[in-house]
């Protein structure tokens, strides 16, 4: 999702709008989500997805429901997936330019199901605002409504910081990104002893940084309740939930969360 934040311009760059909009990819754990959207019987439900961008998970998600309304930050953004969506079988989905920390033009309750994909929430850099966020998502939850959210995984800055062994040209550019990696974030040793930590990464499509906001899963599922969703849990690949005990051995880039409201 885009922000005013770090990331200003960036998702309003017509390259970076035409790379999201070509996007079909079904990711990690989301195969999973659409089998418990089903199996929830949320098919009739509206479902609010957050920072769609070029709209991947339209694609995958707004055939299962009967109203799909999708928001952005980036106007550019948004009229490419109304330009992508504008077919008659797409009549049910409409897309808005929103800031999820301002979701006030919509009631308590107006929605069965809110998805957030793509790490969007973790272009907020502020705990307290984040967590604002998450309250933000459920007011406008029915009771008992379900919300998925994918985030960065703190775990996986260690490994994600050793060198990949893949012959010798592939080897080296692997060092180069850990050096690189490690020059804009110095303290990376230390963040990865913390609950939550700021981190400096490439932006996808180009050579350029942008911090996000990397978390523990039992943060996560912390957060998630502190904001008054209940039955917080972590999602595998395969989306279904990690047991509490394996919590801290998940080392994958980005983990995925599903609550309750």
């Amino acid at each position: 999702m885009a922000t005013r934040d770090d990331f200003e311009g960036f998702y309003r760059s017509g390259e970076i709008v035409a790379q999201y909009a070509a996007d079909a990819k079904v990711k990690d754990s989301e195969e999973g989500l659409l089998e418990r959207f089903r199996a929830a019987g949320l098919g009739d439900a509206s479902l609010l997805d957050l920072g769609v961008g070029g709209g991947r998970t339209t694609l995958h998600f707004a055939p299962h429901c009967r109203e799909y309304v999708a928001v952005d930050y980036s106007p550019p953004l948004v009229e490419a997936c109304r330009d992508r969506f504008s077919g008659e079988e797409w009549a049910h989905a409409s897309f808005e330019v929103a800031d999820v920390r301002d979701l006030s033009r919509w009631p308590d309750g107006r929605f069965g199901f809110a998805l957030f994909a793509g790490n969007g929430i973790d272009s907020i850099t502020d705990a307290g605002e984040r967590v604002g966020v998450l309250r933000e998502v459920r007011r406008v939850l029915q009771p008992g409504g379900l919300f998925a959210v994918a985030t960065h995984n703190l775990q996986s800055l260690p490994r994600a910081l050793r060198p990949r062994v893949d012959g010798v040209g592939g080897t080296l550019r692997s060092l180069k990104s850990v050096a690189a990696s490690l020059a804009v974030n110095p303290t990376t040793p230390l963040a990865a002893r913390r609950e939550h930590a700021l981190y400096r990464d490439l932006r996808v499509g180009r050579l350029r940084w942008g911090r996000h906001f990397y978390v523990r899963p039992r943060e996560m599922l912390r957060q998630l309740r502190e904001a008054g969703f209940s039955d917080p849990v972590a999602l595998d690949k395969a989306g279904q939930d990690v047991p509490v005990e394996e919590l801290d051995a998940v080392d994958r880039f980005w983990v995925y969360y599903l609550a309750r409201a």
